[in-house]
């Protein structure tokens, strides 16, 4: 753990920003190299004069914005150069000569085949009503295809039940919120699906 204590006072703005902005100056001028263990929140607050609350602000949002990373058990630290991609917002770039296993991701097809006669029918249909503003929950007609299709698959289901999300990440924020996740400690399996790595970090 470095023994660092930043001058705050060139940084304007509330106290927690001008941690931030004096972490964001020492990493680039090198006074916090990667891999730099930064003070605990008490050590650094103390030092500072400041609460153990303002430290953790400033932590918390300078690990936002990828300077710092923090590891359960070992403090924070300067993000490092080479950080392992399987726990970063990284989507792996497709080339057609291999199948990457290092994500959790399905294996890419040629999604352009089967989407092309979707958008045509789509095309041939209303427009402007599907450009406007529409219930949050859907229509009926909408809703009652989903329930129909759950059927097939061999699942019961009302549309009271029914709830619709905006893409997979929304849908998986929503079941992290609804289970009362936010601060505490989400297991998972190692090689997980980056977008819930990505939901977690944002519910800390």
């Amino acid at each position: 753990m470095t023994i660092w204590t930043p001058d705050l006072t060139p940084f304007a703005g509330p106290l927690y920003l001008k941690l931030v902005k004096a972490i964001e100056q020492a990493i680039q001028d090198g006074t916090l190299p990667p891999e730099t263990r930064l003070p605990t929140h008490r050590a650094l607050a103390d030092k500072l004069g400041v609460t153990v609350g303002t430290v953790t602000r400033a932590y918390g949002e300078a690990e936002r914005r990828g300077l710092l990373a923090a590891r359960v058990g070992h403090g924070t630290w300067v993000k490092g150069e080479h950080e392992d991609p399987a726990n970063a917002w990284v989507i792996r770039k497709e080339e057609g000569h291999r199948i990457e296993l290092w994500q959790n991701l399905p294996v890419q097809l040629d999604r352009a085949a089967i989407i092309r006669p979707m958008l045509a029918e789509v095309a041939d249909g209303d427009l402007n009503a599907l450009l406007g503003y529409d219930k949050e929950a859907g229509q009926p007609s909408q809703r009652q295809l989903f329930i129909d299709w759950l059927a097939e698959q061999g699942v019961a289901g009302s549309e009271e039940y029914l709830l619709f999300s905006h893409g997979a990440q929304h849908g998986i924020m929503l079941s992290l919120l609804a289970t009362g996740c936010v601060g505490e400690t989400l297991f998972c399996e190692g090689l997980s699906y980056p977008g819930m790595l990505g939901n977690a970090r944002q519910l800390k």
